[in-house]
This record gives C-alpha cells, structure tokens and sequence, in this order.
C-alpha cells in the first residue's frame, strides 16, 4: 500500500516490482537529485521497517531495482533507480537510509573500447541508446572518429562533450535527468530556448508557480580566477604551425557580466595552458572546444536557488523565468529575469513535497557600477 495524506500526497517505493508496505512501516523522507555536474540522479530516502520486509525479500543488495512513485493531487511522476548503498540503524524496527543511481548500470559502470564515428551529438546518441537513455541534442560540426580508451561510458560522454563544437562562440553543456533522458545543449543560445516554468514570489495563478524561498548565489570570484579574467591555451600539431588562443564570441544573456573591468584590465596574463599533440586524427576545432567550453561555461557565475512547492515541467538545461521582485525589497529586480537549470530536487516529508532549482545565467538585469567596472 502506497504512502498517502489525505488525498494530497502520494509515494510509492517498489523493490524488484514489489511494493512497499507503507500501512504498518513508515515513510521519513524522499530525495532525488540531479545535476549537469553529476554523472547520474541520484536517490536517497529513509523509512522504517517494521514488517522486516526487506531483509525477509532479501532487497537490500547491490543493483536492486528500486521505482518511486510520488504525486500531488492530480499529478504524479515515476522515476527509477538502482540500490547503491543503504545504512541500518537496528532495533526492533530497523531504520535504513538507503541511495541509489539512476536505473542505468550501463552508463554507471560500463567501459567502452570501439571507436565511434560522427560529431559529438551523433556519438551521444549512439551511448544514449546502449545505456537505455533517452537523447536530446542539437547538430553539431565536429565529426572525426572518437577513441573511448576503455573509459566508462560515463567518462567518455564527459570528454566528448567537452570536445564538442558547433562555431565560435557556441557552449556545449550536458546532463542525465531523472526521467532517463540525456541532454545535449549549447548554452550560448540562451535566447532561442523556450521558456518551460515561471516562477514567482508574489503572484500565482495556473502559468505561474509560486517561490516559497529563494537564495542568490554569486560564484564570480572563484571562476574569474580560474578563466573570466582571461586564459591562453596553446595547441600543438605534427601538421601545422602552434595556434594560441585566447579570445571568445560571447553573446550575453545578462545586462552585466560578473566581471570587474579594472580588474581584467589590470591582469597582463593569466593562466596559460597546453594542449596535447595533434597528429591529424581530430576535428578542426577539437583544442578550442575545450577552451571555449569551459572558458564561456565559466561565465555562467550569478546563480540562484528557488524552491516551490509544485510540481515544474523544467528540467536540466530548460530556460526558466523568474520573478521576484518586490516594492519592500530594493534591487530585487536585477535577479529577475530568465536563468538556465543546472540542477533539480525532488523533496518529500511528511505531509509536504517541494522541489528546489538551482538556476545560472551571466550575471545581473540591471547595471550596477559595484559589480562592473
């Protein structure tokens, strides 16, 4: 029997296809987690065992299939994991905080030794498809033939990504959503994404959902050391002569940068980096990817958390809009305005669910003299 209040809430946690008993054990929490920096959702929740039924169905080992169903009123989401690992605290009703990855053992654990042949978008699809994922992306120009070195099929989607390239200027991000879909994205055309949620503080109606807490992030400091102040990297070739780089196309998604000018414009160099030798066996623009990549990835710096409690379309690397703007509030509307996903949690205790965005775009919607000079 699934877990359920009033009507208003509703989960269910079945082990191998079978259900949990939630009419005589007890329910604590449900988290689920994913993130463009994590290599798969992840799952953890708490409940009390009563019945023994667990030990007695012998579920607690490794790769145990693990689906969450949980719903509000009339919408309800089912997602699936693999046990990864769980902590008992015994008694005569042992209590187990148990985490699992998303039900992809493939893409978790697999290696990968033959060559792949096309653009990064062509090839990602290809691993999608082997680790039962679903694939969204975007036509890229960067077709050579992909050497994965045994690496975890995980690990090489990472380095193909990170070698990913469309021209100058594009930002090529990626993530695993809990749904089981890899996305595949350039970032830079912040302006050509639809809108998926919006969010507000004040206002709510059926379009809108409302914020019940938000927190701003700033990360500036961090990232202009690391490349925001400039970087160099030079690339080295058996075919032709060195290339440096150390310049970008931006196309702004913010009326300031995080970027103080006197303070870039001060820095005679920075950080100066190597590529590995080319012999001929990659794309063109296979060292400045990398650069380029990171580099405008690394500008995505003002962030912020909202947490509402609804349940959101969006996902990793949708476009959401924001509004909190408020009279009391000075300044607030300079973090108003549209952010990219970066990462999504799904929350359930007791009688509540709540879900918590982590949101990134360049910077602020309002000139501030303080945060740019």
């Amino acid at each position: 029997m699934a877990y359920s209040l009033k009507d208003r809430l509703f989960a269910a946690i079945l082990f191998n296809g079978v259900e949990f008993p939630f009419e005589i054990n007890a329910l604590d929490f449900i988290h689920i987690s994913s993130s463009v920096r994590t290599t798969l959702p992840a799952l953890t929740f708490k409940i009390t065992d009563v019945t023994k039924f667990l030990t007695l169905n012998n579920f607690l080992v490794d790769g145990t299939r693990i689906t969450v169903t949980v719903g509000k009123e009339k919408q309800k989401s089912s997602f699936s994991f693999r046990l990864f690992s769980f902590t008992e605290s015994p008694g005569s009703s042992p209590v187990y905080t148990i985490r699992g990855y998303l039900d992809s053992p493939l893409y978790w654990t697999s290696s990968l030794s033959e060559f792949q042949k096309g653009g990064s978008n062509t090839v990602l699809a290809s691993l999608a498809s082997m680790c039962g994922l679903r694939f969204s992306g975007t036509n890229t120009s960067d077709s050579q033939v992909w050497i994965p070195q045994n690496l975890r099929i995980s690990e090489f989607a990472r380095k193909v990504r990170e070698h990913g390239w469309i021209n100058e200027g594009s930002c090529m991000q990626m993530g695993v959503t809990a749904s089981k879909e890899l996305r595949y994205r350039n970032v830079s055309n912040f302006a050509q994404f639809p809108v998926k949620d919006f969010f507000d503080l004040t206002k709510i109606t059926d379009q809108v959902k409302p914020i019940t807490a938000y927190s701003v992030v700033n990360k500036a400091g961090f990232f202009n050391v690391s490349s925001g102040y400039g970087s160099t990297r030079i690339s080295q070739s058996v075919l032709a002569d060195d290339a440096e780089v150390s310049s970008l196309t931006l196309q702004k998604n913010s009326s300031k940068l995080m970027i103080n000018r006197s303070v870039k414009d001060s820095i005679s160099q920075n950080k100066v980096m190597f590529s590995p030798i080319d012999v001929g066996n990659v794309h063109p623009n296979y060292e400045r990817a990398v650069y380029q990549n990171q580099r405008l990835g690394n500008l995505f710096t003002l962030g912020m958390d909202v947490m509402t409690p609804e349940f959101s379309e969006s996902d990793l690397l949708d476009v959401v809009s924001v509004s909190v703007e408020t009279p009391e509030i000075k300044g607030s509307k300079q973090y108003s305005g549209r952010y990219f996903v970066t990462s999504k949690v799904l929350y359930v205790k007791g009688a509540n669910y709540y879900e918590k965005l982590e949101l990134v775009r360049h910077g602020l919607n309002e000139p501030r003299e303080q945060t740019q000079e």
